[in-house]
């Protein structure tokens, strides 16, 4: 879906551009975004801390695009939402690339003239603990819990503009990284970009990250089935006939069928006698819910007995303008919270995700970090009905939680960004407060683990199946 610009409704000679921008898209926000109907002391604040904003933005010669965009950011953290966020352009970036992985920040990649450090945990940033680096990220950072913190900050951690936003921007314009085990290394600002090629990941034999949205392997009687997105064929053609865009065949005929994949799968389990069945959605960052509904239908859950997740929307005039087969007659109740059944007909496509074929033997799900969105929720609903096993780490939304984003496009900046219009509250409401899924079983997994492709939730499996 395209970014899609938002009304040019606030504009003064008084302000610039910058200002008009954000008063604009505050405006923008607090007619579109349902936390605003949750929290009614939340207009107030947002409306105080753009002011306050507003006053940073006067001189437009010391602030670059990405400063400003960090600047929505701030506003947006208000909202204790992960969805919704801006893109923060790369400018101005150190060369070297970070990675986030349970609770530790480690050198991914790094300019050439530096041997030997990829894959090492840092411990400080320019004499500044790193636990004092993520709590400041949290300031600039959407996010429901401090694992999306830390994940969606080590994709910006090179970024002079947030480096200067959190504080630790050094005189010399350069980085002091401290790394675990006491060595320092300095990094200026004008080096060569790093070579993204050069990897120190190993892989897994089984568990190794795979490409594609679905695939499988099978281990003996174990199948292990890797979910990583949760969008296929059916779910584009669900998309165009919603949004009334023209399919493209193109895009179409490259896309799978998950119901497809299923079967093929189901029926070469079937053949191999497998009696394990592994769900792996440790990569999962969400898509299409239905796909989760199908799937816990072929594994023999009546969808109708079991407690699943509420979903209401707020239907604004944007919203409406996006989707008018779906919102356009109820576009007058923009000031109320709607539940998603009453506007959108999940049966006419339930049909399309019917998986024929059933396995009913022992499932263990994994889950992790960047499990995220709808992912997330099918692991909610898994867990509070209590349905299958799932091992692995906490994960990096809050299960309760907004969603169903629209891409926007900014009018005088043009900066892109993404808004919800959706919140969605877990089947067990004793847990609304919960900010992250955490699994039954927590199988502890290193950085050094994770480099090594070492799967200690793998080893667990093969001990306990």
């Amino acid at each position: 879906m395209q970014h899609i610009q938002i009304s040019k409704v606030i504009h003064s000679d008084d302000y610039n551009d910058y200002q008009n921008e954000l008063l604009n898209f505050a405006r923008f926000l607090k007619d579109t975004h349902p936390a605003f109907l949750i929290d009614n002391k939340l207009k107030i604040k947002i409306d105080e801390l753009v002011l306050k904003l507003c006053e940073q933005l006067i001189d437009t010669t010391i602030i670059s695009l990405s400063d400003f965009q960090i600047i929505l950011n701030k506003v947006l953290v208000e909202l204790h939402d992960a969805h919704s966020f801006f893109s923060i352009d790369a400018i101005s970036l150190f060369p070297i690339n970070f990675s986030y992985y349970n609770e530790c920040f480690f050198i991914r990649s790094i300019a050439n003239e530096y041997s030997n450090v990829e894959g090492r945990i840092v411990t400080k940033i320019n004499d500044i603990n790193i636990d004092e680096i993520k709590s400041r990220l949290a300031n600039i950072i959407p996010a429901e819990n401090e694992i999306k913190v830390g994940i969606s900050g080590s994709y910006i951690l090179n970024n002079s503009s947030v480096i200067s936003a959190i504080g630790i921007m050094a005189d010399n314009n350069s980085l002091k990284l401290g790394l675990y085990g006491g060595e320092e290394i300095v990094i200026p600002i004008n080096l060569k970009r790093c070579d993204e090629s050069k990897n120190s990941l190993k892989m897994h034999p089984i568990t190794y990250k795979r490409n594609a949205p679905f695939s499988y392997c099978i281990d003996n009687d174990i199948c292990y089935f890797q979910f990583n997105q949760m969008f296929d064929e059916i779910s584009y053609k669900m998309y165009c006939d919603i949004s009334g865009v023209e399919i493209d065949n193109q895009i179409s005929n490259q896309l799978q069928s998950f119901v497809d994949f299923i079967n093929n799968m189901y029926y070469d389990m079937e053949n191999k006698k497998v009696d394990l069945l592994v769900v792996d959605m440790r990569n999962n960052g969400g898509g299409n819910s239905l796909l989760g509904d199908a799937l816990l239908e072929s594994l023999a859950v009546n969808l109708e007995s079991i407690k699943k997740y509420s979903t209401h929307t707020r239907v604004s005039e944007f919203l409406a303008s996006i989707y008018p087969m779906l919102y356009s007659k109820v576009v007058s109740l923009s000031d109320s919270l709607i539940n998603q059944h009453q506007i959108f007909d999940v049966d006419k496509y339930c049909n399309h995700f019917k998986i024929s074929k059933r396995f009913s033997k022992k499932v263990i799900f994994i889950q992790g970090n960047n499990t995220f969105s709808s992912a997330n929720h099918l692991l909610t609903t898994v867990q509070d009905n209590k349905l299958f096993t799932i091992i692995g780490l906490p994960t990096s939304q809050k299960p309760t939680s907004y969603g169903d984003i629209i891409p926007i496009l900014l009018p005088y900046t043009r900066s892109k960004g993404y808004i919800s219009h959706s919140v969605f509250a877990r089947p067990d409401f004793l847990k609304n407060d919960e900010v992250t899924l955490s699994p039954d079983i927590y199988i502890n997994t290193t950085v050094a683990d994770y480099l090594n492709g070492i799967d200690p939730c793998w080893e667990w499996i093969l001990n306990n199946s």
